[in-house]
Protein backbone atom coordinates (compact mmCIF):
# COMPACT_ATOMS: atom_id res chain seq x y z
CA UNK A 1 0.00 0.00 0.00
CA UNK A 2 2.89 2.34 0.74
CA UNK A 3 4.36 1.77 -2.72
CA UNK A 4 1.04 2.68 -4.29
CA UNK A 5 0.80 5.91 -2.31
CA UNK A 6 4.39 6.79 -3.15
CA UNK A 7 3.81 6.22 -6.86
CA UNK A 8 0.57 8.22 -6.84
CA UNK A 9 2.24 11.08 -4.97
CA UNK A 10 5.00 11.16 -7.58
CA UNK A 11 2.45 11.24 -10.39
CA UNK A 12 0.54 14.06 -8.68
CA UNK A 13 3.72 16.08 -8.27
CA UNK A 14 4.56 15.61 -11.93
CA UNK A 15 1.05 16.64 -12.96
CA UNK A 16 1.28 19.72 -10.74
CA UNK A 17 4.64 20.75 -12.22
CA UNK A 18 3.66 20.14 -15.84
CA UNK A 19 1.79 23.49 -16.28
CA UNK A 20 4.76 25.32 -14.75
CA UNK A 21 7.04 23.78 -17.39
CA UNK A 22 4.98 25.58 -20.03
CA UNK A 23 5.88 28.93 -18.45
CA UNK A 24 9.46 28.14 -17.44
CA UNK A 25 11.06 25.50 -19.74
CA UNK A 26 13.90 24.72 -17.32
CA UNK A 27 11.40 22.87 -15.13
CA UNK A 28 10.90 20.43 -18.00
CA UNK A 29 14.63 19.66 -17.97
CA UNK A 30 14.60 19.21 -14.20
CA UNK A 31 11.55 16.92 -14.35
CA UNK A 32 13.09 14.83 -17.14
CA UNK A 33 16.38 14.52 -15.26
CA UNK A 34 14.57 13.54 -12.06
CA UNK A 35 12.48 10.93 -13.86
CA UNK A 36 15.46 9.36 -15.59
CA UNK A 37 17.45 9.35 -12.35
CA UNK A 38 14.55 7.75 -10.50
CA UNK A 39 14.13 5.07 -13.15
CA UNK A 40 17.86 4.38 -13.04
CA UNK A 41 17.82 4.06 -9.25
CA UNK A 42 14.84 1.72 -9.36
CA UNK A 43 16.63 -0.49 -11.89
CA UNK A 44 19.83 -0.41 -9.85
CA UNK A 45 18.02 -1.42 -6.66
CA UNK A 46 16.14 -4.18 -8.50
CA UNK A 47 19.38 -5.57 -9.91
CA UNK A 48 21.09 -5.39 -6.50
CA UNK A 49 18.20 -7.22 -4.83
CA UNK A 50 18.22 -9.91 -7.51
CA UNK A 51 21.99 -10.32 -7.18
CA UNK A 52 21.59 -10.68 -3.40
CA UNK A 53 18.95 -13.36 -3.87
CA UNK A 54 21.19 -15.21 -6.33
CA UNK A 55 24.15 -15.08 -3.94
CA UNK A 56 22.02 -16.39 -1.05
CA UNK A 57 20.63 -19.18 -3.25
CA UNK A 58 24.08 -20.25 -4.40
CA UNK A 59 25.38 -20.18 -0.80
CA UNK A 60 22.52 -22.44 0.31
CA UNK A 61 23.10 -24.83 -2.58
CA UNK A 62 26.81 -24.98 -1.77
CA UNK A 63 25.98 -25.77 1.86
CA UNK A 64 23.65 -28.57 0.75
CA UNK A 65 26.34 -30.00 -1.52
CA UNK A 66 28.89 -29.91 1.30
CA UNK A 67 26.44 -31.61 3.66
CA UNK A 68 25.78 -34.33 1.07
CA UNK A 69 29.52 -34.84 0.56
CA UNK A 70 30.01 -35.27 4.32
CA UNK A 71 27.13 -37.77 4.51
CA UNK A 72 28.54 -39.72 1.56
CA UNK A 73 31.99 -39.81 3.15
CA UNK A 74 30.50 -40.98 6.45
CA UNK A 75 28.50 -43.68 4.68
CA UNK A 76 31.63 -44.90 2.86
CA UNK A 77 33.63 -45.14 6.08
CA UNK A 78 30.79 -47.06 7.72
CA UNK A 79 30.62 -49.42 4.76
CA UNK A 80 34.35 -50.16 5.02
CA UNK A 81 34.18 -51.05 8.69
Amino acid sequence: MIEYRLIMTGICVLCALAPAARIWPVIDLVITTALLTGIGLVLLVACAREAGREIRFRREMRALDARDAHRLAAARTEART
